[in-house]
């Protein structure tokens, strides 16, 4: 149990490993904070910096820290008399101070960045000695850089400054931009405008841009949302967008907080806000609380030319309308300006920032992504089972966008025991309920579904498959792949058929590239392969299900499904990089070790 009126021996430790560090001193021994439940350690650091307008030579700080040091977290904020005043980069907004003789600016130096001592990807300590001095090492180093204004490096990745909220906001507002739309901005001549927005079922508390209009009310540029998004919109919503030339911030990098200082903001940038508003807020004064858009270029690098737009929310309150006006003036525009001006957007009025979100394709997959060429191919995947499903699962979730899943068999109940749907699923049409599930992972999936054999014979699902570039074949039946051999091609396709050995202990995967697909080829590169698992399982005895007469069902875990359905996507990823101009079986085959997994290796 801990003590929470005696430090703990590693909090003890810590201190003392302080107290040999130069440039620190330490003002108060530890005191325990009930209101946050951290230990709170009081110092004055002496980094050997020139003061200067936003920085004084000598500054006193707070740090939190768990009670379960060495472990837990260590926060660090300035003192909100004797500390920085200003927020500078990798730091939260410095006010907000409440009851605490500290600020809310914590700082960030935990970041792998090359500002503190060119240190690069510095592990930090985890000893009881170690990790409290480390943190204040790299504060001080945080202040030195802050002083010579060198917190970012060009070559680094570039970071917005913390838009901070006043009040917790129940929406945020979802946007998407990307490399391919930074190009329109870039040319158009437009700096203000309405914005259209919805609300969705299937992404709750948030609100989704769908348009871009001028001041007059014509289309400028729509957002290309995924299937999931644009079947399911609620509420529609109307909103104002203004541009700046850049980040609006007040030096070194604070996100400004009132009406005044976003006016200031644009002022720098040689932009009037003023005129901009007046330009446009007569288009929300309906007496409803609304959403502006303040947009501007941003690189992804630090030093390296913008390659999107991003656009921050702001809550924007009730403006004039009606008999609301500036006393002395008639109930028309003029009059509900001034109002607004004197009033409701004057410059003390505080600024309510909505959280803000970019969902364009690259931003969502950023934590793992297909190639962009392999990203950019229309795939279609015929047969919705256990693998077709898990291979469909694991490309929408790595990129791919554009996806059709041809299937005409309902979802079984013993389905369930290794396919990726779920019992509300049952009795309904594996491609449909599969589409809908893929096309909810990802706000840009643009998932379809064919719920019939192959090959379909309605015109509209036939074209569908002939606009993909791939086709991949996950059905494990010759009578398919027969099929796919007679059907009339409009152009050279990449072929790739998937199935599964017995147990899935081995994966075959037969490519071509051409104008159609060898069935005979597959046959001739399959047959021996197919005589070895005959030979291999002749004793085995295949499981059942039901009652009645007997009918074998094919035998496999949902981890070796699993498994052999993520090798299946790394090799549709090098497939579909170089191309397969002549018919080839690629082989997998798991191995053991010591009776035991250890792992898939490539036989063929």
């Amino acid at each position: 149990m801990v003590n929470n009126l005696i430090p703990s021996p590693a909090l003890k430790a810590g201190r003392r490993a302080l107290g040999e560090l130069p440039g620190v001193v330490l003002l108060q021994d530890w005191r325990w904070d009930p209101d946050i439940q951290k230990w709170i350690l009081h110092c004055r650091l002496t980094p050997g910096i020139t003061p200067s307008t936003f920085l004084a030579a000598v500054t006193e700080w707070h740090i939190q820290v768990d009670p379960s040091y060495p472990w837990g977290a260590i926060k660090i904020y300035p003192d909100r008399e004797h500390g920085p005043k200003s927020t500078f980069r990798h730091q939260l907004y410095n006010g907000n101070y409440g009851d605490k003789p500290w600020g809310s600016g914590e700082i960030c130096v935990s970041t792998p960045l090359r500002v503190f001592g060119q240190r690069g990807l510095d592990i930090e300590p985890y000893g009881m000695h170690e990790r409290l001095r480390w943190h204040i090492e790299r504060t001080l180093e945080w202040l030195r850089a802050a002083a010579e204004n060198n917190l970012v490096i060009d070559g680094e990745p570039f970071e917005l400054p913390e838009f901070p909220m006043r009040q917790a906001s129940k929406v945020k507002v979802a946007f998407k931009e990307g490399r391919d739309t930074y190009l329109f901005w870039h040319d158009l001549s437009d700096n203000v405008g309405l914005v259209e927005l919805f609300d969705t079922t299937v992404a709750q508390n948030y609100i989704i841009v769908r348009a871009f209009l001028d001041n007059k009310k014509k289309m400028l540029l729509s957002s290309d949302w995924g299937n999931s998004l644009r079947s399911n919109e609620a509420k529609t919503y109307i909103g104002l967008w203004i541009r700046a030339n850049t980040v609006p911030t007040l030096e070194p990098w604070q996100a400004p907080m009132n009406w005044g200082e976003l006016r200031k903001c644009f002022l720098s940038q040689g932009i009037n806000l003023d005129d901009q508003l007046k330009a446009i807020v007569r288009f929300i004064r309906d007496g409803l609380e609304h959403i502006i858009l303040i947009g501007f270029p941003m690189a992804d690098i630090q030093g390296e030319p913008p390659v999107q737009m991003h656009w921050q929310a702001i809550r924007i309150p009730v403006l004039a309308h009606g008999t609301l006006m500036a006393p002395g003036y008639r109930p028309n525009e003029l009059g509900y300006w001034q109002c607004d001006r004197m009033d409701i957007l004057a410059n003390d009025k505080p600024l309510y920032w909505v959280p803000s979100e970019n969902w364009h394709d690259d931003q969502m997959t950023s934590r793992g992504s297909l190639p962009h060429p392999v990203k950019e191919s229309r795939f279609v995947i015929i047969g919705a089972g256990a693998l077709g499903s898990a291979v469909a699962d694991l490309l929408v979730r790595a990129g791919i966008r554009d996806l059709a899943i041809i299937d005409g068999e309902a979802l079984e109940v013993k389905n369930l025991v290794r396919h990726n749907l779920i019992m509300t699923d049952v009795r309904q049409s594996k491609a449909e309920r599969l589409a809908i599930k893929l096309n909810s992972i990802s706000p840009n999936a643009r998932v379809e579904a064919i719920n019939s054999m192959f090959p379909p014979t309605e015109e509209k699902a036939r074209q569908q498959i002939q606009n993909a570039t791939v086709i991949i074949d996950c059905s494990g039946s010759d009578n398919v792949l027969d099929a796919m051999e007679c059907f009339a091609w409009d152009s050279e396709k990449l072929f790739i058929s998937l199935s599964l050995g017995m147990k899935a202990q081995r994966l075959f995967c037969f490519t071509m590239q051409g104008a159609t697909v060898s069935h005979e080829k597959y046959r001739e590169l399959m047959h021996p392969w197919l005589s070895k698992e005959i030979q291999e399982n002749q004793e085995m005895k295949l499981p059942r299900e039901g009652v009645g007469c007997w009918h074998p069902v094919f035998p496999a875990r949902a981890d070796c499904i699993s498994l052999m359905a993520a090798t299946a996507v790394k090799l549709i990823e090098e497939i579909t990089l170089q191309g397969q101009l002549k018919p080839e079986l690629i082989v997998f085959e798991s191995y053991n070790s010591d009776n035991s997994f250890g792992g898939i290796k490539r036989i063929q």
